[in-house]
């Protein structure tokens, strides 16, 4: 089992302070924010009762927000429901607005994983609940003024953090796309070695070896019809020429001999800098691939498949099995975010199914009954 997890330390580093978002900086401001809303609502309390009733309330959410700050592209189901209901409690035994941080924060925390619509509807509903407490149960004015305000804060926050999360997905697909250039440089730069060596084992063979059959011929016949004081140093040229074409076809078949690809290696090197996505690699037995195309296409099948996880998923893992079955090369990927349905093909996909079915090859995508999303290539490789 090969894992991304096996890079260096600097790589390891920088991948960890530059998740979808960062990890210490919100859990600072997280502890602020639920600190600063829990002195606030318990200090304008009044009754030493209602303070009692609500600590365990601002404990919770706490608990709650620094449960889903540990993974922000997981939906808690639970907590996306008791932690709206939590805060409507709190402000039905405060008369301090500065409860509403708490619903700020819930903006931040659900942004990757709820809609906008589902957003709406819960700043709304807490919103109201606020407004009634207020006028209802605290006999205060009607709060026009702090209900534009938290609406305004709240959006204002949804639309920072979501800003954040697109700046940091375009700098991650940067980063992606660099090290599949990199990857395929390295690889072409193999196969261009490959090439430019049986280019000169060619010119070798037919043109310099062609000659020198020549040369062997015209010496042995002059060895034939030569006197005996010549003979004998034509003899050592004829010998020469056979020893020095021998050497020539030697290197020719050297030169030509096949290449075969290291695939674990070739995927390593794509895993080592893919941001944020965890990447697990196992290959039963390494398949002995010689052509380059093939090579080329699994290579770019692999690293489309990481892009598409990366920019169309909230997946932490990625799931790559290699084998293989009756004289085919079978690769199956999948990640753990599930899928409702299949996706729909963009230029990227199409272009892969094209490269691979010029090769022979097939590529298909399903969904089991779990909703994973399994991606299959398979390619004609003979052992």
């Amino acid at each position: 089992m090969v894992r991304a997890g096996m890079m260096s330390k600097t790589q390891t580093e920088n991948i960890m302070q530059t998740t979808y978002i960062y990890q210490t900086n919100w859990l600072f401001t997280t502890l602020a924010s639920c600190l600063t809303a829990a002195l606030f609502s318990l200090y304008h309390t009044g009754s030493m009762y209602y303070q009692i009733i609500q600590t365990p309330l601002h404990i919770a959410l706490t608990v709650m927000a620094l449960i889903q700050i540990r993974n922000v592209t997981r939906l808690n189901r639970w907590i996306c429901i008791l932690y709206p209901i939590s805060v409507s409690l709190i402000l039905m035994l405060t008369p301090s607005e500065l409860a509403l941080i708490y619903l700020a924060m819930y903006c931040s925390l659900y942004n990757l994983t709820l809609s906008k619509k589902r957003i709406s509807a819960v700043i709304a509903a807490v919103l109201t609940a606020f407004s009634a407490s207020q006028s209802m149960y605290w006999h205060q004015p009607f709060p026009w003024e702090a209900l534009l305000l938290w609406a305004f804060v709240c959006l204002l926050n949804w639309l920072t953090t979501r800003n954040m999360i697109n700046t940091l997905k375009t700098k991650y697909t940067a980063q992606q796309n660099l090290s599949e250039l990199k990857a395929t440089q390295q690889l072409i730069a193999s196969i261009a070695q490959q090439q430019e060596r049986l280019y000169l084992s060619r010119e070798l063979h037919d043109s310099i070896g062609h000659q020198l059959t020549a040369l062997s011929i015209h010496l042995d016949i002059a060895r034939r019809q030569s006197e005996t004081p010549v003979q004998e140093y034509i003899q050592k040229c004829h010998m020469m020429s056979q020893n020095i074409l021998q050497d020539i076809r030697d290197i020719v078949a050297t030169q030509r001999q096949t290449q075969t690809f290291n695939l674990q290696t070739s995927l390593q090197k794509v895993i080592s800098q893919v941001p944020q996505l965890k990447c697990h690699l196992s290959i039963e037995q390494e398949p002995d691939i010689t052509e380059q195309d093939a090579m080329l296409c699994i290579i770019r099948v692999y690293q489309e498949l990481i892009s598409n996880t990366l920019k169309h998923s909230l997946a932490s893992e990625f799931f790559t099995r290699i084998n293989i079955e009756n004289k085919q090369l079978q690769m199956i990927c999948f990640h753990n975010a599930p899928e409702s349905n299949l996706p729909r093909w963009g230029n990227g996909l199409s272009g892969v199914s094209e490269r691979v079915k010029s090769i022979q090859g097939e590529f298909t995508q399903e969904l089991n009954s779990d909703g994973k999303l399994i991606n299959i290539l398979r390619l004609p490789i003979i052992q």
